[in-house]
């Protein structure tokens, strides 16, 4: 029956309201419920938890995330004064289709809500009362009435005369489809009514409608009588994918340990009563999924000695597994991407690991589509994309680092590692895997004592192992990689030894067969790790990088969805810092204390907190605006305060001094602003020397204590987990103070260099470190410095480092200006020009350099806000919003550049020594720079070279020996020079091998007159010449074949000589190439773009397109490319098949397996082509205390990444 519209809600509400919408509202008459039931939260009274409108705290829906109180598939109400149940519960998922492809869990669009009205004379009734059938001879309740008047009707009433509120089923109407299903049955039905199962047993379900679900939901005959649960499958064929001869003795299986290989009795004992997958189907979990890691080779292994019977129950009880997991009621892929993202590869792991166990069964190819599907889907919206506007590489995944991450690759790799086993099949290979696997490259530590490890983030990081050195699962997915990025493949080999440990797994790992491959020799190629800054990760920077001294120093802040994980404290660790250098750590927190402990910021980790009310907030989530700077002798990352942040904290920068120390600066915003600075290490390892210069807060020592939601305890006795670090494993230090903090870290107080003083002066502070003076200037206010020794600053950040008199270095990382040893660096104001765009010149008053930046107009930009938020100067935008607000330029000269003019935002860096001139900028604009030059380096023979190439240059006399010039956006390195230049880097661009010998092709280098190639034959440790001349291609001839050797290449001018290339896989081969991996075909406006992977050795591919109906097939393509646009098979068309191939010196290989464009086949895995990442920001983290449902049901999804 229609019903008005529901009032507002006086209160947040936990289920969206429907005031405004058109629904269809079904009023019960003749049911007064009393209990109610849903699942997960189990049996409740009927209207415990309503809120003052009358809606109950809850939805049904096809899918939410386990432990959903919010939102589920049933729901139940019983009258116990009639004996009467109606329940309702979400169909067939697969008909529920709302056009939006929700993530994580079931859009609120078409959800059923449940409200109960207070009738009054007004309303509308048309319903009737239940037939006696139903209300199991319960008479009717005393003085209940319902009876119709012309007015409508009056509602029931109590014995007291009060009026009883009517239960009403709400469908929201909208655009699409959905599916339910109504149930009415006797009470005495529920389980809770009837008491225990036959046999004193628990029964199996709690509520009746439970299990009408399972058997008319999920797993209803008109579904199941279509799954093929007998088939032929020769037993003899066993093992088919592990070997057992290599059995780990004992062997750890999910339920049990054995001594060598499984026996058909394990096999009935799983199907009988140890597997809760088997005999709780009605409890099918993604947790509870992963004892089929162990099932797919214990009977892999048992099958052949296994009785046809037996063998025949296996079988069956297998495909069934197979196709509840393939369903979309358990976890939907189809009209929606189910989370999380590690508990969906848990789940499609199962009809993958059963492809691959069933090669003959008639749906096997079905089920490999469907992982195939999963998987991509999972990668393209839980993998963040590079942000080319902020610099930002892309490649972190949703969830965090330190476990889930893992959580996620394990049945990800194990899935596709059987499936190439057993069908040739790549499931796993997407452009993002790629993007995933070098962030899993890029964020590991420097080395320790063990190798490189990864830093704590997030929950459970470390709860094995500690440090978290790289699972060898990595190596396996290295492996995976070696036929679509083979360079990415071998370097994830090099980090990550055979000998590795397992994720959540030690001794006895039937998955480590995965390294008894032919590659388990392969000791990989070296990475040449640098700074990076990872889009919705944080900045990681590295001194000396891939030497025996580096340092590498992470500087943590996500930002908005989606997220999984990272912590409650400090909202998932933003403004965290890790800090190795030498072979040591020298920052920690436990597993828990930035994980699923209710910690506050920096209660047990290395982090900075404003105080707020009661507790210390830290910088909260937001986006990686600022540029990284990578200027040699200094580096220079900052993070922007998020609106969740700290009221009062505006950002956490870190300055990295070569490999030496770190400078950190907290700015708040008043000099009343009581803050907080936390350092912790592991207890065993050494804490760093900390000097804190401003304000000069005292150190205090502490030892963590319990979460907030915890008993108290005394410090050092709470336990956590019971994993590592706990209870004492950690010792910290705060520093409590008012006004912004500068604080120098440093492990030099044991290194040489040795730290000798550390001390404050009015710019910053001055450190000595042996016989160099380091110089470092830094302030949230502008800094106005000038000596009688020739040091001048201005600005608010920026270093210089003196070697005595002889060579110093200078870098400008916030600022306009900066002067050592008789050089003076200036970087000049451009003006825009009409059309909004940057000028290539500036006024008049800058060219002569009188111009310095308006610091009022930028500390007045710097708190302009749109929506509320807060967004500082320039490019440091601090919120997606704020991005979208000034995308055009209007907007942005109006709300920016007021002024007219701004310094560019970039840095720069020079040094002088022995009378040579060079350095770096960084920037992501064009940066003019004036450099006044001392008198021994104004010859009229100096020239000014960037990246190997000439750069135009103005002299002025004014000042005297001054020169103007433009260095190019990014990173670049430039000399001021009266001698052959240093050319530009170079890289290898591809090879192509032959027997006993291989051709390599790299890119050309600015400046270059030759180039220099080089093997090693030892990994990368030593290096010997092999070749020098012009070009950008040379043969190595005379080479053993199926030797793996390493190349390098650096172009040469002269006496000069560009740096090293990284080092370069090649293997000569008297064979011809592989097929390449991972093609995939995508539907364009013109055609058929078909794309694929890369082999090591191949000089050019081949693509071949069939037509089905037709005969013979066509070469479309033959090139260096690995892709290509077919426009020749635009649709409507026959259906095409495509296969690719690669050649060598030795000629074709064979070819990859055909992919066709049949309508709705892999070719259309993906529901929304045309969208990208989505930056979905609801939390599905439902089990913690003080988890604010409310505020959480409101968020939806921010506008996407700015292109």
């Amino acid at each position: 029956a229609a019903s008005t519209p529901a009032p507002a809600a006086a209160a947040p509400s936990m289920v969206p309201r429907t005031a405004t919408a058109a629904r269809l509202e079904l009023v019960w008459d003749g049911l007064e419920p009393d209990r109610r039931y849903a699942r997960y939260r189990g049996d409740e009274a009927a209207q415990a938890y309503i809120e003052p409108d009358g809606m109950l705290p809850f939805a049904v829906l096809p899918f939410d995330s386990w432990r959903s109180w919010h939102r589920c598939k049933t729901a139940a109400f019983t009258d116990t004064q009639r004996g009467v149940t109606a329940g309702v519960f979400a169909a067939d998922a697969a008909q529920w289709q709302d056009g939006e492809y929700a993530l994580w869990r079931s859009s609120d669009t078409l959800a059923l809500r449940f409200r109960f009205q207070v009738p009054t004379a007004s309303s509308a009734s048309q319903a009737e009362a239940f037939p006696p059938a139903l209300q199991s001879g319960a008479p009717a309740r005393s003085g209940a009435t319902g009876d119709a008047g012309a007015g409508g009707w009056i509602g029931a009433t109590g014995d007291m005369g009060e009026a009883i509120p009517r239960l009403s089923w709400i469908y929201p109407l909208a655009s699409g489809s959905r599916s339910t299903i109504v149930a009415l049955y006797a009470e005495a039905d529920e389980p809770r009514a009837s008491g225990a199962a036959p046999g004193g047993q628990r029964a199996d379900f709690e509520s009746r409608i439970d299990e009408l679900y399972l058997w008319h939901a999920y797993l209803p005959l008109d579904k199941v009588k279509d799954w093929v649960l007998a088939w032929d499958e020769p037993r003899e064929a066993y093992p088919r994918l592990f070997d057992p001869g290599a059995l780990p003795e004992p062997t750890h299986w999910w339920y049990f340990t054995r001594h060598g290989r499984p026996q058909p009795s394990d096999i009935d004992a799983m199907l009988d009563e140890l597997s809760y997958s088997f005999n709780r189907p009605v409890d099918s979990a993604p947790v509870s999924s992963r004892e089929f890691a162990s099932w797919l080779p214990m009977l892999d292994l048992a099958a052949a000695d296994m009785t046809p019977e037996q063998f025949r129950r296996a079988q069956a009880a297998s495909a069934m597994m197979a196709y509840m997991r393939e369903d979309e009621n358990l976890m939907p892929t189809r009209t929606m991407l189910a989370g999380h993202p590690n508990f969906l590869a848990d789940i499609k792991a199962v009809p993958g690991y059963m492809a691959a166990l069933f090669p003959n069964h008639p749906h096997a190819a079905r089920w490999i589509a469907d992982v195939e599907q999963s998987f991509a889907l999972n990668l393209k919206y839980h993998t963040r994309p590079s942000v080319e506007a902020w610099g930002a590489e892309g490649g972190r995944w949703t969830e965090n680092l330190g476990c889930y991450v893992w959580a996620a690759l394990v049945p990800l790799v194990r899935t596709a590692w059987v499936l190439r086993r057993a069908h040739g099949a790549d499931v796993l290979l997407h452009p993002n895997l790629r993007a995933l696997g070098r962030y899993l490259l890029g964020t590991l530590s420097a080395p320790l004592s063990g190798g490189r490890s990864y830093p704590p983030q997030g929950a459970h990081s470390g709860v094995h192992d500690d440090p978290q050195h790289p699972p060898y699962v990595l190596r396996v997915l290295g492996e995976l990689l070696l036929r679509y990025d083979p360079l990415l493949g071998e370097q994830l080999l090099s980090v990550c030894p055979v000998d590795s440990k397992g994720f959540e797994s030690s001794g006895g790992d039937v998955w480590r067969q995965m390294l008894s491959g032919p590659q388990r020799d392969n000791t990989g190629t070296p990475p040449q790790l640098r700074s990076r800054k990872f889009t919705g990760y944080g900045y990681v920077l590295r001194g000396a990088a891939n030497t025996p001294s580096e340092l590498s120093v992470y500087l943590q802040q996500i930002d908005e969805g989606p997220n999984y994980r990272w912590g409650r404290a400090s909202d998932g660790g933003n403004g965290n810092i890790y800090y190795y250098a030498e072979g040591k750590r020298y920052s920690y927190n436990r597993p828990e204390d930035v994980g699923d402990d209710n910690m506050g910021t920096g209660e047990g980790s290395t982090s900075f907190g404003v105080l707020c009310g009661h507790e210390y907030r830290g910088i909260g989530r937001n986006e990686l605006t600022v540029p990284l700077q990578t200027l040699g002798c200094a580096q220079y990352a900052k993070l922007l305060a998020g609106p969740q942040g700290g009221r009062g904290y505006r950002s956490r920068s870190v300055i990295l001094s070569g490999n030496d120390y770190i400078v950190i600066y907290d700015e708040v915003a008043d000099m009343r602003v009581k803050g907080r600075f936390s350092w912790f290490n592991h207890k065993d390892d050494p804490m760093p020397g900390i000097y804190q210069i401003k304000p000069g807060a005292p150190a205090a020592a502490v030892v963590p204590a319990a979460p907030i939601d915890h008993a108290p305890m005394l410090p050092g006795t709470y336990r956590g987990r019971g994993s590592n670090g706990y209870p004492d494993g950690s010792r910290g230090v705060y520093y409590d103070g008012q006004g912004d903090f500068l604080t120098i870290v440093t492990h030099r107080e044991r290194w040489q260099p040795q730290v000798i003083d550390v001390r404050r002066t009015s710019y910053g502070a001055i450190v000595e470190l042996g016989s160099r003076i380091d110089h470092v200037f830094r302030d949230a206010s502008p800094i106005r410095h000038a000596d009688r020794d020739g040091l001048c600053f201005d600005g608010r950040a920026g270093i210089v480092r003196m070697y005595g008199q002889s060579r110093f270095e200078a870098a400008l990382l916030e600022g306009t200006r900066i002067g050592a040893g008789g050089v003076i660096a200036e970087l000049l104001p451009a003006r825009l020009d009409s059309a909004g765009d940057w000028s290539a010149e500036g006024d008049a008053a800058a060219q002569s350099g009188a111009v310095s930046p308006d610091d009022s107009v930028q500390a007045a930009v710097s708190e302009t806000s749109w929506g509320g938020e807060r967004h500082a100067a320039g490019i440091e935008l601090s919120s997606n919003r704020a991005v979208r607000a000034a995308s055009t330029k209007a907007s942005l000269n109006q709300a920016v550049y007021a002024a007219g003019t701004k310094t560019a935002p970039g840095g720069f860096a020079f040094e002088c020594a022995g009378g040579r001139l060079h350095g770096r900028s960084s920037s992501p604009s064009p940066l003019r720079v004036r450099l006044t030059l001392p008198p021994l380096l104004r010859d009229e023979s100096y020239r000014l070279v960037a990246d190997g190439a000439d750069v135009p240059f103005e002299r002025r006399s004014e000042p005297e020996g001054a020169v103007v010039f433009e260095l190019p956006a990014g990173d670049c390195r430039w000399a001021w020079t009266d001698s052959a230049a240093t050319p530009a880097a170079t890289s290898f661009a591809g090879s192509e091998s032959a027997s006993g010998a291989v051709r390599l092709h790299w890119a050309e280098a600015a400046g270059a007159s030759g180039y220099a190639v080089a093997l090693s034959r030892d990994g990368g440790r030593s290096w010997q010449p092999a070749w020098e001349g012009g070009g950008c291609s040379c043969e190595l001839s005379g080479l053993a074949d199926g030797v793996k050797l390493h190349a390098r290449v650096r172009a040469v001018h002269g006496d000069a000589a560009g740096e090293w290339s990284a080092p370069y896989p090649v293997c000569p081969t008297a064979d011809a190439p592989p097929a390449p991996e991972g093609l995939r075909l995508a539907r364009t406006d013109r055609g058929i773009r078909a794309s694929w992977g890369e082999v090591l050795g191949a000089g050019r591919y081949r693509l071949y397109r069939s037509v089905d109906g037709t005969d013979g097939e066509t070469l479309v393509y033959e090139g260096t490319a690995r892709a290509y646009e077919d426009n020749d098979a635009a649709a409507p068309a026959p259906v095409c098949r495509y296969r690719i191939s690669a050649c060598n010196g030795n000629g074709e290989g064979p070819s990859s397996a055909a992919r066709n464009t049949e309508r709705g086949g892999a070719i259309d895995w993906d529901p929304r082509p045309g969208e990208g990442f989505r930056r979905y920001i609801r939390s599905h983290e439902y089990g913690f205390d003080g988890f604010d449902y409310w505020a959480n049901a409101a968020l939806g999804a921010l506008l996407p990444y700015p292109r």
